[in-house]
């Protein structure tokens, strides 16, 4: 997340100068998995972000596009992705319209997609996996 490659080099307030041509990032994988800021960061909870807002001070925390320190996904301040919030309800469409009309799975006999991960950290399901869809032929 965050990518950027320097162009110049780079001083950095707490002293260590960068060369131009370096590339540097977020890294969003130990924001995610903070024990400082999540429960048992290490285990898979679905509900994680919702029972996190649950918590006094937190309603408006913890949300898809949100920003700030713990949220590195959309950058932050005035380098903030401006479409996040498009992003946000789109993809909230297409997952809608997905598991409404059609039933999904893997291939037959092939597992659970691995996690892999990017070079700053963040982890994606691996590439080579395959969905199958089934329309649900629902009546209109």
């Amino acid at each position: 997340m965050l990518y950027r490659k320097l162009q110049i080099p780079t001083k950095l307030s707490l002293g260590p100068e960068l060369p131009a041509g370096t590339n540097i990032c977020v890294d969003a994988h130990h924001i995610n998995n903070s024990p400082a800021l999540w429960d048992q960061p290490d285990v898979f909870d679905g509900l994680r972000h919702y029972n996190a807002r649950q918590k006094p001070q937190n309603e408006n925390r913890f949300k898809f596009a949100n920003l700030g320190s713990d949220a590195p996904g959309w950058g932050d301040g005035l380098q903030a992705c401006p479409g996040r919030m498009f992003a946000d309800n789109t993809l909230k469409i297409i997952l809608t319209h997905l598991l409404l009309n059609y039933n999904l799975k893997l291939k037959p006999g092939e597992g659970k997609p691995k996690k892999d991960a990017m070079p700053n950290g963040s982890i994606m399901p691996e590439l080579s996996k395959k969905i199958l869809f089934q329309s649900r032929n629902v009546a209109k």
